[in-house]
């Protein structure tokens, strides 16, 4: 069920960028697909996800924001955050390094990523994202 869900979020995806084409802008509308997918295969690493149904919600969730109009920074973008954005990832990456291993980085850096696009969302206000994204 998730599987298939996420494969139509990406072709859903992928329609759009080919109808509308590509931005110049800074951002992404929606999260990408690779970022998509990496979060779904470090998540994986747990196995006592894997058959759960909060796994299918997890999925679910990541299939809605790759078609869903957040801004998503570009990942070029990205050095330019600013010092206490830096600081704040690297807070909680080494936390989450210290409580869980070091299996769990990936999986923190991408989840930070995700949690970017609500963010960005808020701050920029729906009609600059609008801007953004045509």
């Amino acid at each position: 069920g998730g599987a298939i869900l996420f494969a139509l979020a990406g072709a859903v995806r992928l329609a759009r960028y080919n109808v509308l084409g590509a931005s110049r802008s800074a951002y992404f509308t929606g999260m990408p697909i690779p970022l998509g997918c990496a979060l779904i295969i470090t998540g994986s690493f747990w196995q006592h996800w894997t058959l759960d149904i909060w796994w299918l919600a997890i999925v679910a969730l990541v299939s809605y924001l790759m078609v869903s109009p957040l801004p998503y920074p570009k990942i070029k973008h990205l050095p330019l955050a600013p010092s206490l954005a830096w600081l704040t990832t690297a807070i909680l990456v080494l936390v989450s390094w210290k409580i869980a291993g070091w299996q769990v980085v990936p999986f923190t850096v991408l989840v930070l990523y995700t949690i970017l696009g609500p963010i960005y969302a808020y701050r920029i206000g729906p009609q600059t994202a609008d801007a953004h994204s045509a």
